[in-house]
Order: structure tokens, then C-alpha cells, then sequence
């Protein structure tokens, strides 16, 4: 169990992917404790952090640093700047989540934009290219700017 932020950003920083099933599991473990910690904003660069170092691997669906990542009050301008840096799989998976929650026009209009900058984004893998396109079409189709 994780008994400061820094103990867990250090673990963060320190892990690696494996085998999917492997990946969640230590990730699980790393976590335990995560929702006591007085200050959780601190740790979300070095989970978001690890989704940009490692964009194609097998975190879970959405696994266990999106429910933590989610827990955190306010966490979605460190989602936008994690998107900014290196889109993810993970990172368009909780906008997603987020376009489909109620929100006002004016914030769907820029977590759309955000989309579509992470559509042209240098650092955007081309199988994700094909999932942001989906996901535009749909938010779209929903209502969205």
C-alpha cells in the first residue's frame, strides 16, 4: 500500500509494461492506497506519464490508472495536456467518456477540437488516427460542434 505521493510517483516513473494481465495486475498494486493520499493531483504527470511513454500497451479497459486518473477532482486539464504532449488510446477512451457525460455546448465544442488536433497530432499512432476518427464521427453525429 502506498503511503505518499512521492513513494507512488516513484513506482509510477519506475514501471514498465509487460503482458497485459501482468501490466493491470502491478498497476493494481502500485494504486493500492491511492484514493487515502492527501494530495492525488500531484501524481497524475507521472500517470499520465506512463500512457504517453507507452501508447500502444495494454493498460486495461480502461483499467486501473483511468479509474484513478478519474477519481482525481478537476483532472481533465491534465487530460488535455497529456493529449496536447502524446495522444494516447487511454487519453481519447476518457474523452470520450467525458463527451459522453452531460456537459455544456461550449465544453463539448473544445474536448471535440481536442480530437481533432490529436487527429493531425506528429505522435499519434495510426491505428489510434483511425480510433479518433470514430469517436469524431460519433460525438458529432451526437450533437457536437
Amino acid at each position: 500500500m502506498v503511503d505518499s505521493a512521492r513513494t507512488l510517483i516513484s513506482a509510477l516513473e519506475a514501471f514498465t509494461p509487460a503482458e497485459a494481465s501482468d501490466s493491470v495486475a502491478r498497476l493494481y498494486e502500485i494504486l493500492d492506497g491511492f484514493d487515502d493520499l492527501p494530495s492525488r493531483e500531484a501524481v497524475l504527470p507521472a500517470m499520465f506519464g506512463i500512457l504517453e511513454r507507452y501508447p500502444d500497451a495494454d493498460l486495461g479497459s480502461p483499467g486501473p490508472l483511468v479509474h484513478a486518473i478519474e477519481s482525481v477532482p478537476n483532472y481533465e486539464s491534465a487530460l488535455a495536456a497529456s493529449l496536447s504532449r502524446r495522444p494516447t488510446f487511454l487519453s481519447v477512451w476518457m474523452i470520450g467518456r467525458i463527451l459522453n457525460s452531460s456537459i455544456s455546448v461550449g465544453e463539448r465544442a473544445s474536448w471535440l477540437e481536442r480530437l481533432r488536433e490529436a487527429s493531425i497530432h506528429p505522435g499519434t499512432i495510426e491505428p489510434l488516427r483511425a480510433n479518433i476518427g470514430q469517436s469524431l464521427r460519433k460525438h458529432t453525429q451526437r450533437g457536437g460542434a
